[in-house]
């Protein structure tokens, strides 16, 4: 069957919007997915880094791999094609809509909250202290689970170092006015332990999805090169790959290392002006904000695939031999033809 060279247009220009979709969700995703299992999980940034690479490159390799044996035994149409990516995205879209339920409990940090959500780590108990907050030491009152920015911040008064000569270096934080125990047993060093395990379920789960949802990659990159003039095969996949260079990987970054910081309950202080690093995340509003972004995003590249379904129901793959495709005479005429266009 010869394709018709205005439906070929329609379908390669729907066919890069919806990898203009896909990119912005993966490219953020394996930017930030170690920060935020770090954020999410309370989990070391070595575990994090691990648990990416399991997460993510695994299952990506797997299915590129499963797809090629898919595509090289079963002689698979266009339709095929599509109905796979369409069941692909699918998964793809409930999948992560699941893993929001993936969240561990927010830390409770004591303070009032200012109108646009963050935390106001000064209360009347500690205004006296004096406490200079460049340096975040979290201690945990055991009595109410609540964490304090630092011992000073719980109001406590470093014990006097004649008491104990030996340790004048490091005074022992006493009389914590604003935390419920007023022990230094009571008030621990760092952040009150919370009981998470969904840690590795999450990154099963995601495992699954993205291993999933790689199979038609195989597929997508037939349909670019084989629903085209065999003189424009390579243009068609560099005017793709531009475009979504330009309008999804650049973007994609910002947009979840917004998401991340929209999130954020407590930053460090930098400076007279301004906040360093995040500190403490809202973890439900984390959860929602990335997962549920990526599931909107992906239904409409979702609604894309239906339409492409439904053109390529009739289409056929042009039969081109790998060795005329990638000639020199080729690649030379795609070039030519497409710069004097």
């Amino acid at each position: 069957m010869t394709i018709k060279q205005p439906v070929v247009h329609h379908f390669q220009a729907r066919f890069k919007l919806k990898c203009f979709f896909s990119s912005v969700m993966y490219l953020g995703l394996y930017v930030f997915l170690p920060k935020y299992l770090e954020a999410q999980f309370y989990v070391q940034p070595n575990a994090a880094n691990i648990a990416t690479a399991i997460a993510i490159l695994l299952p990506t390799g797997c299915g590129i791999l499963v797809g090629c044996f898919l595509y090289r035994y079963w002689d698979l149409k266009p339709k095929h094609t599509t109905m796979i990516t369409m069941t692909a995205s699918m998964i793809f879209f409930v999948g992560f809509l699941l893993l929001i339920s993936f969240r561990c409990e927010t830390r409770d940090m004591a303070g009032d909250r200012f109108p646009n959500g963050l935390v106001n780590i000064e209360s009347k108990c500690n205004a006296r202290c004096g406490c200079v907050d460049t340096v975040f030491n979290p201690v945990c009152d055991v009595s109410t689970m609540k964490n304090y920015f630092s011992a000073c911040r719980a109001g406590c008064e470093p014990e006097p170092p004649t008491q104990h000569p030996a340790n004048t270096s490091h005074p022992t934080p006493v009389n914590c006015l604003c935390a419920s125990s007023t022990t230094l047993a009571r008030i621990p060093a760092g952040f009150c332990k919370i009981l998470c395990n969904k840690f590795w379920p999450f990154v099963f789960l995601l495992f699954l999805i993205l291993f999933v949802c790689s199979i038609p990659t195989v597929g997508s990159v037939m349909l670019i090169y084989r629903t085209v003039p065999s003189d424009l095969m390579l243009m068609a996949h560099l005017f793709m790959a531009l475009c979504v260079g330009i309008f999804a990987l650049f973007p994609s970054p910002m947009v979840f290392g917004g998401m991340m910081d929209a999130s954020c309950l407590l930053w460090s202080a930098q400076g007279c002006s301004g906040h360093g690093a995040c500190l403490i995340h809202d973890n439900d509003d984390l959860a929602f904000r990335v997962s549920g972004t990526i599931s909107g995003v992906k239904i409409l590249g979702l609604l894309i695939e239906i339409f492409i379904f439904w053109k390529a129901r009739k289409l056929e793959f042009e039969e081109v031999e790998p060795a005329i495709m990638w000639s020199p005479d080729a690649v030379r005429l795609a070039f030519t033809e497409t710069v004097g266009r």
